[in-house]
């Protein structure tokens, strides 16, 4: 199973279930505030404009020519996330998984104030919108990438490496293209 983003959603639940030691689904996500639009207090970078995530599909969402570069076999599937009531795709290569998640519940804030068990950190924004980097410690072969598109929405692009890819030592540069990719597609 995609590592990166079942750790994730590992990592929210744990931070719902107020410290139990097993994790649980939370029992309905709430969104953050929406009138901040960057990624932290602290970050310089503010959304472009805003790109709403609600009627997006996301296994539509990269092209055949961005399928071929990222190296993905066929068409993505389908992922029901309960976490975030939504719906993701997943693709997967011989080397890799690719799971993108359109999160409409919650805005990224929820990231951004360590208040969750995952790792995360801000970084260079995808196509002009802010991203926070998010990464669990004891999982080395995954990385995510959240990119802030509208208030109380934003988009992961989780990348999982497989054991002898080439990209082991480097998930976040694999959860980074398909960010770039996805949100180009988004944005024009």
């Amino acid at each position: 199973m995609r590592r990166s983003l079942a750790g994730v959603l590992v990592a929210v639940a744990l931070t719902t279930a107020c410290g139990s030691a097993t994790p649980a689904e939370p029992a309905s996500p709430e969104p953050a505030p929406t009138s901040q639009s960057s990624p932290s207090p602290t970050s310089p970078v503010t959304r472009p404009r805003e790109v709403r995530l609600e009627a997006e599909q996301p296994c539509l969402l990269l092209t055949d020519a961005q399928r071929a570069e990222l190296l993905v076999e066929g068409e993505g599937k389908p992922l029901p996330i309960k976490t975030y009531e939504t719906t993701g795709c997943n693709w997967t290569s011989a080397n890799a998984s690719y799971t993108l998640v359109p999160v409409t519940a919650e805005g990224i804030e929820a990231w951004t104030g360590n208040e969750r068990a995952a790792r995360s950190e801000v970084t260079d924004p995808v196509r002009g919108f802010p991203a926070v980097t998010v990464t669990i410690p004891s999982d080395t072969a995954s990385c995510d990438v959240m990119v802030d598109t509208a208030a109380g929405q934003y988009l992961v692009a989780s990348f999982t490496a497989k054991r002898g890819s080439p990209d082991l030592a480097k998930p976040c540069d694999g959860a980074r293209r398909l960010a770039e990719a996805v949100m180009l597609n988004l944005v024009g």
